[in-house]
């Protein structure tokens, strides 16, 4: 079933219900799981009843339960204090407002049951449910982890790449000055090593003996 399928069921159930019994404004988010998951909540003001697909965050009570169970609340089916597919957090009027609204129950229901079996399967399916937010909760802790992680990697790097840019840019200065100051001491030898070549030429020119002429 469509998330969206879901929620025009919802609002047809109860958009025509009196829910001035609430006495007070009560909102309630229900995360569906499984099949057509996703947020919507459930509004109560003024004794009517509004259903809009969006998070409340600003709500009285969460709800977590799959599609199923949600209209089989809505239609009348299932008694939602006493059935165990359901996690709730917050406000626990929520199931007393919920039942209130559109549970009918059965000739069945007046039969006596087994306590321990009843028992037994609401404990069930709330360990059920619990283990499922819980699980959606860790893949969602866990994406936001991998994404810091991965934010945190590239911004390592980019320093990194910044750092290594700096010192190749200084390590070719530093070269360029280098080479500079070579080049001028080589010069400057090579002046030094010629004007002495020149001093030890002229030196070496004037000491040689001179021949007599003959007469």
């Amino acid at each position: 079933m469509m998330y969206e399928h879901i929620v025009a069921k919802l609002r047809k159930t109860y958009q025509d219900l009196d829910a001035s019994f609430v006495g007070r404004h009560f909102a309630i988010q229900f995360n569906i799981w499984g099949e057509g998951h996703g947020a919507l909540y459930m509004e109560i003001k003024d004794g009517r009843i509004f259903i809009e697909p969006y998070e409340y965050f600003d709500r009285d009570t969460l709800i977590s339960t799959d599609a199923d169970t949600l209209l089989g609340i809505a239609e009348g089916r299932i008694d939602p204090e006493t059935y165990g597919d359901l996690y709730v957090e917050g406000d626990f009027y929520a199931l007393e407002l919920l039942k209130e609204l559109t549970y009918k129950p059965s000739e069945a229901d007046g039969e006596e049951t087994d306590d321990e079996d009843e028992k037994e399967t609401i404990t069930k399916g709330r360990a059920e449910g619990a283990v499922e937010a819980v699980k959606e909760k860790a893949e969602e802790a866990a994406e936001a982890v991998r994404e810091k992680a991965g934010e945190a990697a590239e911004a390592v790097k980019e320093r990194a790449e910044e750092a290594a840019e700096a010192v190749r840019e200084r390590a070719e200065e530093a070269a360029e000055v280098v080479k500079g100051k070579a080049g001028k001491a080589a010069g400057n030898v090579k002046g030094k090593a010629g004007k002495a070549a020149g001093t030890v030429k002229g030196k070496a020119g004037s000491s040689r003996p001179r021949k007599k002429r003959k007469k």
